[in-house]
C-alpha cells in the first residue's frame, strides 16, 4: 500500500509575497510600488477605452489638448500621471473617474 507523502511546500499568499519582496504596507518601497501599480492600472484602462472607441493616440491627444507623445508615455507608464491629466483624458473619452481615499 502506497502512502502519500505530505507536501512540505507551504502555500504563501500574494500579500505575504509583497511583504517579503517589496516591503510591508506603509514602507517607502511598498508605497512607491503601489503608487506605480495604480498608475499602470489607470493607464491600462485609459488605453483600453481609447482602443474601444477606435481612436488613435493622435486623435485622443487632439481631444485632450496635449501632444501625442504624452499619450504614448501615459499608456506605456513612463509618464507620471496627474489627477488633472487623468480627468481630462477620461472626459475626452466620455468616461467617469471616481477617486476615493481610504484610511
Amino acid at each position: 500500500m502506497n502512502t502519500l507523502k505530505q507536501n512540505s511546500m507551504k502555500t504563501i499568499s500574494h500579500e505575504e509575497m509583497l511583504d517579503k519582496y517589496i516591503g510591508k504596507p506603509g514602507t517607502p518601497k511598498r508605497n512607491e510600488f503601489e503608487a506605480e501599480l495604480q498608475a499602470d492600472v489607470i493607464a491600462y484602462h485609459l488605453k483600453q477605452l481609447r482602443i474601444k472607441q477606435q481612436l488613435t493616440q493622435q486623435q485622443l491627444a487632439d481631444l485632450v489638448g496635449i501632444d501625442k507623445t504624452q499619450i504614448s508615455k501615459i499608456e506605456k507608464g513612463t509618464r507620471n500621471l496627474t489627477i488633472e491629466t487623468i480627468t481630462r483624458i477620461a472626459n475626452a473619452l466620455g468616461a467617469k473617474i471616481n477617486f476615493s481615499i481610504q484610511v
